[in-house]
């Protein structure tokens, strides 16, 4: 119920409790002691990590924030509980990790290249040297974005250059 959960803390510790006292009461379950609220809520912190993957919010609570814009996901940390686990699930566990590890980088890398875009832009409309064209098309974050989207397994590191260097050729043709 943890691993790839979006809920905040407080909803996800509620969730557990409730499901785990459901099951106790209807015998699916038999534990030796008594399911506490606290340590339900012991085990969400001390066995789960939350992770955004999307863009950064400055001052966010990462237990309690719900801004869609963050992919808030909870992740089991690899303890001993989780190498119990059957070789299969331990390997699906560690591919959705790098799957969502690849997903933030490519967030990452169109949020950063949108953000130099439009700090060139400003840049250019203060020194009264922008062709509003230039900016009416896009072309620079439609082909990349495609370009994103169809090769799934792009490497981020080799797309960031590969978008600083379409900007600094389209740059001298702008400027020089």
């Amino acid at each position: 119920m943890l691993n790839e959960s979006n809920l905040p803390l407080s909803k996800l510790v509620d969730e557990i409790y409730d499901r785990l006292n459901r099951e106790v009461h209807n015998g699916t379950i038999v534990v030796t002691k008594r399911v506490t609220y606290a340590s339900v809520r012991a085990m969400v912190v001390n066995e789960g990590m939350r992770t955004s993957f999307g863009l950064p919010k400055a001052g966010a609570d990462v237990w309690e924030d719900t801004t869609e814009s963050c992919l808030w996901c909870w992740e089991a940390i690899f303890s001993e509980m989780l190498y119990r686990l059957p070789e299969s699930v331990q390997t699906h566990i560690s591919n959705r990790r790098m799957c969502r590890s690849r997903i933030k980088d490519r967030i990452a890398a169109v949020s950063e290249m949108m953000e130099a875009k439009k700090r060139l832009k400003n840049a250019w409309i203060k020194l009264g040297t922008v062709d509003m064209h230039y900016w009416e098309d896009d072309v620079i974050s439609d082909e990349k974005y495609e370009k994103l989207q169809m090769e799934g397994s792009t490497n981020s590191r080799e797309f960031e250059n590969e978008l600083k260097e379409e900007a600094q050729r389209r740059t001298k043709g702008i400027c020089g």
